[in-house]
């Protein structure tokens, strides 16, 4: 094509003597004819229709440039999806920075540093957004001059973002060492930053918040099987328990008129607390109430107890190390002595709850799971009746604590 010259006045290149290259059709108006010069139907010039369709190859380059720079950015932070393991509760925890996991690293130093604040708090997330966005924002800038300068700044994230990447990986991998199970990176309190953020967390809550205690399959406004086997073990005042998944089982209520020492409270949601506390505030009692709002495994410190109960906790955790990590808890928790009261779903009974699976369990298996802290005591199975009037088949047993 022959070098066109800048517009003289209203003059195109074709009335100045050149031949411009057709145009198929007119950028501006539609024009279905080919055309050299000046489109017949609007008179947009030939320079004009090269501006225009530079502008627009332009536009298209932008948007291009956008989908390069964010994969480049976020394609190597994808080892927390793709790694071999189980999607854990402290797999999701890490899964809730994913958005601002290209400036996790300079983020965490700009909190600690600049602001003082662990990556678990508001301000923390906040310094890892704003790295990833400048770091978006200036390869942009720079990845939008030429294609040249696109591949060389996307070869240059892509390689900065595998080397983040191993090393949070690395990182990932030493905690889990580090605290035997994967568990959140918030050890214990109300749930904060990321690790509000957990999905089994905001699961137990949503139940919490949106249902009665009545309409839950779970539900006993009676605890019967509980307190018959606090009656067989003597629990009674100068005794210190935990109810484990407590929810807003009416046992709480039952122990504080029995008048043990101490009640721990220990549930993931604490808008189940709340409602135990509700119920419990008002009463006038000895006993000492102690809240604990978070996953069992994170129960940090122990508390020293003299019975440990659980309804329908254990039965939820499927995982090997999950289910070890309850276990050596629930023998630094219970007293030589003491007692460990398990219940859940049994071999015969459903194999989900509230939208979750679980592991079912019989008798020998859970002695198996405890052994050599706690010797068996008795086993029972109940039939327990839903409010709409399903069955399900519970696995109970108790163990004692031996040194």
């Amino acid at each position: 094509m022959n070098a066109i010259p800048s517009r003289v006045g209203d003059q195109s290149s074709s009335d100045l003597g050149h031949d411009p290259e057709e145009f198929p059709t007119c950028p501006g108006c539609g024009y279905l004819r080919r055309i050299a010069g000046r489109c017949p139907e609007c008179g947009m010039s030939y320079e004009a229709m090269l501006s225009l369709q530079d502008r627009g190859l332009r536009r298209v380059r932008a948007r291009w440039t956008v989908v390069w720079v964010l994969l480049a950015l976020y394609l190597p932070q994808c080892w927390i999806f793709m790694m071999p393991g189980s999607w854990s509760v402290y797999r999701w925890s890490w899964i809730a920075y994913w958005p601002v996991m290209p400036g996790f690293l300079p983020g965490v130093v700009v909190g600690r540093t600049v602001l003082a604040v662990g990556p678990e708090s508001p301000a923390g997330i906040a310094s890892m957004a704003a790295v990833t966005a400048a770091l978006g924002i200036t390869a942009f800038m720079l990845a939008r001059r030429s294609s040249t300068c696109r591949a060389l700044v996307c070869t240059v994230l892509l390689g900065a973002g595998v080397a983040h990447a191993f090393v949070l990986h690395g990182l990932y991998s030493a905690l889990v060492v580090v605290r035997n199970i994967e568990r959140p990176l918030v050890s214990s309190g109300r749930p904060t930053g990321a690790s509000a953020m957990n999905p089994i967390r905001q699961h137990w809550n949503d139940v919490w918040s949106t249902k009665a205690h009545a309409e839950t399959s779970w539900y006993q406004d009676d605890p019967r099987v509980s307190m018959a086997i606090v009656d067989r073990l003597g629990i009674g005042v100068g005794d210190d328990v935990i109810d484990v998944g407590c929810g807003a089982s009416h046992l709480a209520d039952r122990l504080v008129q029995r008048g043990v020492r101490r009640l721990h409270l220990l549930d993931v949601s604490a808008a189940a607390i709340d409602q135990v506390r509700g119920r419990l505030d008002p009463v006038d009692s000895a006993t000492e109430v102690h809240d604990h709002p978070i996953d069992v495994l994170e129960l940090d410190p122990v508390p020293s107890v003299s019975l440990w109960h659980d309804r329908a906790v254990l039965h939820f955790l499927d995982d090997a190390a999950w289910r070890e990590r309850y276990a050596v808890l629930a023998a630094s928790a219970v007293r030589p002595g003491g007692h460990l009261v398990v219940g859940g779903f049994a071999p015969d009974g459903p194999m989900r709850c509230s939208d979750l699976e679980v592991r079912r369990a019989g008798a020998d298996e859970l002695a198996d799971l405890f052994s050599p802290g706690f010797v068996p005591v008795s086993s029972e199975q109940e039939l327990h009746e839903t409010p709409w009037g399903a069955v399900q088949s519970f696995q109970w047993c108790v163990f004692r604590r031996v040194v």
